[in-house]
């Protein structure tokens, strides 16, 4: 799908085997209210926006604002969403407000998460420490996989739009930031698998403190 973002507007996206795609640019998509975000492929895995997330425009770019204290996206577990070593790309084009570092398990800021209080399928996004933020994968409970990759300090991703990708075929790992190629792994990590909501934009609202909402946009 990178055409969508860096080539000519004549060059077809890769539409091919989505489980969904949600663009906010796309009126089809997102109408410009309302709480539901729907899927623009024939799937019609349309999302709920919980807690008022609402329409804006950033820098000639229509996107869902999320608050950073209660909003995000969701839809009930989708049978056919990969798992262990199943291949899945996950992309979002996002644009963080505000890190927000300090509480608790601060350290996680999801585009995509998939889990439960008892288990971990799958979470990509970024996470943090006091100087650095990474692009991440993880999951647990049934699966390895934990990659990282430093993007440097958090005033790289904070405050501007940013491309980020994950592949994976079973057994390597690609991570790519604004059309480049960052990381690579072939250490045969897999994903867990379980029935929880698959979420944007935050954590696990269902699991306390544990919700770790992403103020930004996407």
């Amino acid at each position: 799908d990178l055409a969508d973002f860096y080539a000519a507007a004549s060059t077809a996206a890769v539409t091919n085997n989505l489980l969904f795609e949600l663009d906010a640019r796309n009126s089809s998509s997102w109408p410009g209210s309302g709480n539901t975000w729907y899927d623009t492929t024939s799937n019609n895995h349309d999302f709920s926006l919980v807690n008022g997330p609402t329409g804006t425009t950033v820098s000639g770019t229509t996107a869902i604002d999320f608050d950073g204290t209660n909003d995000y996206a969701q839809i009930a577990d989708i049978s056919a969403f990969p798992h262990g070593t199943s291949a899945i790309s996950i992309e979002a084009y996002w644009y963080v407000d505000d890190l927000h570092p300090g509480s608790h398990a601060a350290n996680r800021r999801f585009c995509l998460s998939k889990t439960s209080p008892s288990n971990q399928h799958i979470s990509f996004g970024y996470t943090m420490d006091s100087t650095n933020v990474y692009i991440n994968a993880q999951s647990n409970a049934g699966g390895n996989m934990g990659e990282s990759y430093n993007l440097g300090a958090h005033s790289n991703v904070e405050g501007a739009w940013h491309h980020t990708v994950m592949t994976y075929d079973g057994s390597v790992i690609k991570f790519y930031q604004d059309g480049s190629l960052v990381h690579t792994s072939s250490s045969g990590k897999q994903m867990g698998n379980n029935t929880a909501n698959i979420r944007l934009m935050t954590n696990d609202p269902s699991n306390g403190s544990w919700g770790n909402w992403v103020d930004g946009k996407l």
